[in-house]
């Protein structure tokens, strides 16, 4: 889980490429925490890698189709429009 947070807080702070290596950690020790997986898509957005975004916001929707639409309020503006229909 502290991969996971470690993930976060440097995506927050703009270190994508260090916020991407703590998420695919995080992932690796297991790939069901949806939360790491969301900020992987984040930090991905951020860094202009839509298409590898979209990939993991999928393998999200494919396990909770609901959490994104819930999760979209803590991601940045830039994020956000990876799929605009979920602000709908």
């Amino acid at each position: 889980m502290a991969q996971s947070y470690l993930c976060f807080v440097l995506r927050q702070m703009g270190h994508l490429d260090e916020a991407i290596i703590h998420c695919s950690e995080s992932l690796r020790l297991d790939a069901d925490l949806l939360y790491s997986r969301f900020n992987l898509a984040a930090a991905l957005t951020a860094q202009g890698k839509t298409t590898e975004a979209i990939g993991e916001i999928s393998r999200v929707l494919a396990v909770n189709p609901d959490y994104a639409e819930a999760s979209v309020k803590a991601m940045t503006p830039t994020a956000a429009r990876v799929s605009p229909r979920w602000l709908q």
